[in-house]
């Protein structure tokens, strides 16, 4: 069964976090992606990426090509935007990554975290279609 990768217009395979985690890593092999391409993945405007990076949630891109990290931060505020504010998505990542323009500041790199939520989510949603399961057949 497929499902939308969170925060990607991507399909991939329900419950193979690992599967997605390798379709996204392999989008920067060729060292990075152009605002075009993020827009077109994510299915966000160029110009909100562009927006985001002049407002400080994250650095700019090297050579106009973001890296994987990068990505991943904008797919978790994409991701998070429908059930949060900025100011609070904004809030929450600082508390995890301190300044938001600076990646040397970071606990934790943004692909990692981003990767171990698909794993989580994976996870939940076996959960969730076990428990629909287990219920008709109640």
């Amino acid at each position: 069964m497929e499902w939308m990768i969170p925060g990607t217009v991507i399909p991939a395979r329900r419950g193979d976090p690992d599967a997605a985690q390798a379709q996204i890593t392999s989008m920067f092999l060729a060292g990075g992606m152009v605002r075009s391409q993020v827009a077109t993945v994510t299915g966000l405007e160029a110009h909100a990426v562009q927006n985001w990076v002049k407002r400080g949630f994250l650095s700019p891109p090297i050579g106009k090509r973001y890296t994987c990290r990068q990505f991943c931060r904008i797919v978790i505020i994409n991701m998070l935007k429908s059930v949060l504010t900025m100011e609070k998505i904004c809030a929450l990542l600082s508390y995890v990554n301190g300044k938001l323009d600076v990646e040397s500041d970071d606990s934790i790199d943004d692909s990692q975290l981003y990767f171990a939520f698909l794993h989580v989510a994976a996870n939940l949603r076996d959960l969730a279609t076990d428990q629909m399961a287990l219920k008709q057949a109640i």
